[in-house]
């Protein structure tokens, strides 16, 4: 039966993204984000479905020849400066000294001497600015080749390669192939109750890891020759955010678990009271270990590091964080969790937007499901259940205080 559910959400989750190219596709005025413009032509917008990175890094390899020429370039100003510099002191010096000495046969020639040395100096300067703009004129033309070399290899690329939905499904695919398959095997080892379901999940989560890391790796390649990424750095800015993430994934999580909670939803949906009777009936360490630590990893690599990151080459960053926070909801087999993974996942993937850190994201999907363990465990927050004035009230401050923490990201440029 939950192999059925996983096959019903993987064709879901496929018709979802094909609807999604279809609708963006469609339309006259693209929505794609553009890798590149050339500068005075507004038409050369470049829709990147997904980049050959062995072409890409070719591109690297030339980037770095050009700069290397830019560097020589560089270098030999600098010497020709030098040479005419030292020249001109040299006669600036033997002025001095003849003048001082009285060496001058007469005080106009010493005027004319003088004079042609200033005007010397005077076209000295007028040299070297010359040079240096002529030297950053050819600094932007080696610029310009560079881009124009890998817009028209992505060009040629995805002229030549539908991969659209391609890039989209396969890495999905991959991934629930991966886990589907490791779940059966570990099924006739362990056994198919629900003592051994968090393990077999643990484990299926960690082996897709390796998989997903490798798209992530690919297109995070991309990223940096085409954008120029910058690695994630461990300051103040970079703890702040994981915060802000982790306080309102938290807080957004349990306003969303209270609100279906709330309703009818919980008791209407088989799914949901089976997946949740198997997930909390093994050990609290595998609960642990696999919702707060493994699983987390693999979906945020999966469903906002590879999925939504592609889905926003395609159709902006709006299209992308709606179409992965569905797709991301589907594959949560049942209603309940669809519309609690749909908000987070459309959270998650807000914060990775603003804040350019995968880490991040993970971080707060970290923090939801570690609330929802905790309360579950232990019965904290229980009363926040009900739709009682206590409830409903702690409901709101939490819905608050999530949205407080949106607006601060959304704030950011």
């Amino acid at each position: 039966m939950k192999n059925i559910n996983y096959v019903i959400n993987g064709v879901l989750a496929v018709a979802v993204i094909i609807l999604f190219v279809m609708q963006f596709s469609s339309k006259k005025e693209s929505t794609v984000a553009p890798a590149f413009t050339t500068e005075g032509d507004s038409t050369n917008l470049l829709p990147i479905a997904y980049v050959n990175v062995d072409s890409l890094l070719s591109n690297y390899n030339y980037s770095k020849d050009l700069n290397e020429r830019i560097l020589k370039m560089q270098e030999d100003y600098r010497l020709d400066m030098t040479q005419r510099s030292n020249a001109l002191r040299t006669e600036l010096n033997d002025f001095q000294r003849k003048y001082e000495a009285n060496a001058f046969l007469t005080t106009e020639r010493a005027q004319q001497e003088g004079n042609r040395l200033q005007k010397k100096q005077e076209e000295l300067q007028n040299y070297a600015a010359k040079k240096e703009q002529e030297l950053a004129a050819k600094q932007m033309e080696l610029n310009g080749q560079l881009r124009d070399t890998i817009v028209a290899q992505l060009t040629t690329f995805n002229q030549t390669k539908g991969y659209q939905i391609w890039q989209i499904i396969y890495p999905i695919g991959i991934y629930y192939v991966v886990s589907s398959l490791m779940y059966f095997v570990l099924g006739l080892f362990l056994g198919d109750g629900q003592q051994t379901y968090m393990l077999r999940q643990l484990i299926c989560s960690a082996a897709t890891i390796p998989a997903t890391m490798s798209f992530y790796k690919q297109d995070k390649i991309a990223e940096q020759v085409v954008y120029g990424t910058e690695k994630e750095k461990l300051d103040t800015k970079w703890l702040t955010d994981a915060v802000l993430a982790v306080v309102g994934a938290a807080t957004l999580g349990i306003a969303v678990n209270n609100i279906i909670a709330m309703t009818p939803l919980v008791q209407m949906s088989e799914g949901f009271q089976e997946a949740n009777q198997s997930f909390f009936a093994g050990t609290v360490v595998f609960e642990l270990l696999g919702s707060c630590l493994v699983i987390p990893i693999a979906e945020e690599l999966l469903f906002r590091g590879v999925v939504y990151k592609r889905l926003k080459l395609y159709f902006g960053v709006t299209p992308a964080l709606i179409g992965s926070a569905l797709i991301f909801g589907i594959m949560h087999v049942n209603l309940v969790q669809f519309l609690y993974a749909a908000v987070i996942g459309l959270l998650l993937a807000f914060v990775l937007e603003k804040t350019g850190k995968l880490s991040m994201a993970v971080f707060g999907h970290i923090a939801a499901n570690l609330v929802a363990v905790l309360r579950t465990e232990t019965g904290w927050l229980e009363f926040s259940f009900y739709p009682t004035v206590n409830g409903i009230l702690f409901t709101v401050v939490m819905a608050v205080a999530g949205i407080a923490v949106v607006s601060l990201f959304y704030r950011r440029k």
